[in-house]
């Protein structure tokens, strides 16, 4: 047996620079134990999002992970360094309910070229609801080495989930409820709180 830590502490700062353009920025602490040896590394990540100003639509894109290595047993390892573009679009918004949809292309460093695509419904600002896919994340495998065969390294593929958020005088409040199809732990359930001002 042996004991496993991960926790990662970040700042982010983010602006409108432009009337339809925000950047943003996010500095972070990471560290990572197992069984008594440990490493640490910062890395930064940046994005930007621009409003085309129809339907809702947005485009954005993103690049994280820059930043210093983290080393085991005097062997550096890099973060894992990704690129993703993606957009989303509300063809149908009312006061009554909205429809979003999204999709997100994902590269990260030495790895397959994923895509991500996922469908919200909320009504009244209040109830959500929400189902999305990775293609080509579940079954993706690594490259292997000279002492084992190559394996599978991303196991996610469909996810289901609803949410629903309040207002309260001083915070926004939300619970929300996900379901993903996970290979090797048959299935995962997340449960977020998530408190915004």
């Amino acid at each position: 047996t042996y004991d496993f830590q991960d926790a990662a502490f970040s700042l982010a700062y983010s602006k409108y620079v432009l009337d339809r353009l925000s950047l943003g920025a996010t500095v972070k602490f990471i560290n990572e134990s197992i069984d008594g040896e440990s490493a640490s590394a910062f890395g930064f990540d940046f994005g930007s999002v621009y409003d085309v100003g129809v339907y809702g639509w947005s485009l954005a894109a993103r690049i994280n992970n820059l930043g210093s290595e983290m080393s085991y047993f005097n062997q550096d390892n890099p973060l894992p360094l990704v690129f993703s573009i993606g957009s989303t679009i509300h063809p149908v918004s009312s006061e009554e309910y909205d429809l979003m949809l999204a999709v997100d292309a994902t590269k990260a460093m030495d790895s397959e070229q994923h895509v991500y695509g996922g469908a919200e419904l909320g009504f009244y600002d209040l109830l959500f609801v929400r189902a999305g896919y990775k293609y080509n994340y579940s079954g993706s495998s690594d490259d292997g080495t000279s002492f084992r065969d190559p394996i599978d390294t991303t196991i996610e593929g469909f996810s289901a989930g609803a949410g629903i958020q309040y207002d309260l005088q001083t915070a926004n409040v939300a619970v929300d409820y996900a379901y993903t199809q996970m290979d090797l732990l048959d299935a995962v359930n997340r449960i977020t709180l998530r408190i915004s001002r």
